[in-house]
C-alpha cells in the first residue's frame, strides 16, 4: 500500500513537473517572439523550387531555396533560407532573430498567459500531495480544485490568442502528396526499420496570388491525404503567413467545462469542510 501511494506521488509529481517545463518554454518563447527587435520582415530576391522523387515516382522532397535580403543594425544583409512555403520575388517574409541566429518565423500563434497558467496548474499539482500530507485532506481539495481553474485559464488564453488575430480561412487542394521515410536499427540491431509519414502539398490562391506549402502536419495512413481533395487553412496578411491550425471551439468549450469543475470543486470542499 505504501508503496503504491509512494509511486502516485512521483508520478503526479512527475506531470506536475512537465506541465511546469511545458509552460516555461511557452513564455520564452512569446516573449522573444514579442520583442521587437527579435522580429522583423524580409524581402525576397530569388527563389527556386527543389524537388525530387524517387524511382517510383512518388515525392520525397519539395522545398523551396530562398534569397532574403533583411535588415540587420545599420545595413541590408543577403542570406539563404528553406521555405516549405512559395514565394514571390520582392514579396515579404516574416523573420525572427533567436542568440544572432535568422529563422523563418512559421511558429504557431503562443500565448504566454496560457505558458503562465501552465506553470500555476503543475505547482498546484504538486501542492495537492503536500497539503494532503501535511494539512489534511480538505486544503488538499482546494487545491485540487484550482488545478482546473488554471487549465481553463491557460485553454482560454490559447484559444483568445489565436482569435484575436485577423486571420482568414482559405480552402486550397491537395496536389502531391510527400513520402517521408525513417529509418531505425530494429530491436537487436539487425536490419532496418522503415516507418512512413505522408505530407500533403496544397494549392491555393491567396490574394490574387498562386501560392503551394507543404503542410506540417502528416499521417502514417497513405490512404487520408488524396490528391484533388480540399484542405482549410488560414492566411495572416499582416505577417504574409500561412497559420494551420488554431484552437477551435472545442478548446472553448473545454475551458469553460474546466471552469465549471473548478466552481464546483470550490462549493463541494466549502461545504465539506
Amino acid at each position: 500500500m505504501q508503496l503504491t501511494q509512494s509511486l502516485q506521488t512521483i508520478f503526479i509529481s512527475l506531470i506536475g513537473l512537465l506541465l511546469v517545463i511545458y509552460g516555461i518554454d511557452k513564455i520564452t518563447n512569446a516573449i522573444k517572439l514579442k520583442k521587437p527587435d527579435n522580429v522583423f520582415f524580409g524581402r525576397i530576391s530569388e527563389g527556386k523550387l527543389v524537388e525530387t522523387r524517387d524511382d517510383q515516382g512518388r515525392l520525397i522532397q519539395h522545398y523551396y531555396s530562398l534569397q532574403v535580403v533583411y535588415p540587420d543594425g545599420n545595413k541590408q544583409v543577403s542570406s539563404g533560407f528553406k521555405s516549405t512555403v512559395s514565394y514571390e520575388k520582392d514579396e515579404k517574409i516574416y523573420l525572427y532573430k533567436d542568440n544572432d541566429n535568422v529563422y523563418i518565423n512559421e511558429k504557431e500563434n503562443i500565448s504566454a498567459l496560457s505558458g503562465l497558467f501552465l506553470c500555476f496548474a503543475g505547482v498546484a499539482l504538486a501542492l495537492t500531495i503536500i497539503l494532503n500530507q501535511y494539512a489534511g485532506e480538505l486544503a488538499a481539495s482546494y487545491a485540487l480544485a484550482f488545478i482546473f481553474l488554471f487549465l481553463g485559464l491557460s485553454l482560454f488564453f490559447n484559444w483568445y490568442n489565436d482569435h484575436k488575430l485577423n486571420l482568414k480561412e482559405y480552402k486550397g487542394e491537395i496536389s502531391d502528396v510527400l513520402l517521408y521515410q525513417n529509418e531505425s536499427n530494429n530491436r537487436g540491431g539487425k536490419g532496418l526499420f522503415k516507418t512512413n509519414t505522408y505530407y500533403p502539398l496544397i494549392k491555393a490562391e491567396i490574394e490574387g496570388k498562386e501560392k503551394t506549402f507543404l503542410s506540417k502536419y502528416g499521417s502514417s495512413a497513405s490512404s487520408v491525404f488524396k490528391t484533388g481533395k480540399t484542405s482549410s487553412f488560414f492566411y495572416d496578411k499582416e505577417t504574409n503567413r500561412i497559420i494551420e491550425r488554431i484552437s477551435t471551439k472545442g478548446t472553448l468549450i473545454a475551458s469553460i467545462v474546466f471552469f465549471a469543475i473548478f466552481a464546483l470543486g470550490l462549493i463541494s470542499s466549502f461545504i465539506g469542510g
